[in-house]
């Protein structure tokens, strides 16, 4: 009995990509496809086929999943051509997302990279790096762990700078006119409002499910 093939629905939004918004973007026309390091490769020259605006290349590769057609072959063909290049997937990683001077400036690169982060599997991709499915011990979580502490501690003093207008002590913070004008109910609503990641934590921290209930 043939398997299965399980249906992936995409919201309309994922697409929903306005360039003049990302600095890094490069239209595909603008792109330079006679790249003299890859002209003895076996690869289609028509620059379309390679660097179809990004729009259009999220599109194919969601038409590609919701059809069933496996990925492997073509997993397995970049694998193989990156061990020709003598590069590996961390270098290759590094250097596509800002971390090499001349492919920050390169418009084949900067294209490929926009297309990373517009594509609607990288925030899956990431979790997958933290907590790969059926395995115990991945040391991606460990780096993601360590990552995902920097973010927070970045982004909780951010918007402690923001609150911090709204915890400024009056002339007499002890007088009965300020003791009795303070209200927990208006800091916590501009909490949520100005600083959504800290009262995440000290939510998920003060706050378990059986009193949510």
């Amino acid at each position: 009995m043939p398997r299965e093939v399980p249906q992936i629905h995409f919201s309309e939004d994922i697409f929903d990509y306005d360039s003049d918004d990302d600095p890094d973007f490069v239209p595909y026309e603008d792109l330079d496809a006679s790249d003299e390091e890859t002209d003895d490769m076996d690869i289609d020259s028509d620059s379309e086929s390679i660097n179809p605006p990004i729009q259009e290349a999220a599109r194919r590769a969601s038409n590609l999943r919701n059809q069933g057609r496996s990925l492997l072959p073509k997993v397995r063909a970049v694998c193989k051509l990156l061990m020709d290049l003598d590069l590996n997937i961390g270098d290759f990683l590094h250097a596509l997302s800002w971390g090499d001077p001349e492919c920050i400036a390169d418009d084949v690169v900067r294209y490929h990279r926009t297309a990373l982060f517009q594509n609607d599997l990288l925030l899956a991709t990431l979790r997958n790096w933290n907590k790969p499915p059926h395995v115990q011990e991945h040391r991606g979580t460990e780096i993601m762990k360590t990552f995902a502490a920097e973010c927070i501690v970045e982004e909780t003093q951010d918007e402690m700078k923001v609150i911090a207008q709204h915890f400024h002590a009056d002339s007499d913070p002890l007088s009965l006119p300020s003791l009795t004008s303070f209200s927990f109910s208006d800091i916590a609503a501009k909490l949520q409002n100005d600083a959504p990641i800290l009262w995440r934590i000290l939510k998920k921290a003060g706050w378990s499910a059986r009193q949510a209930r």
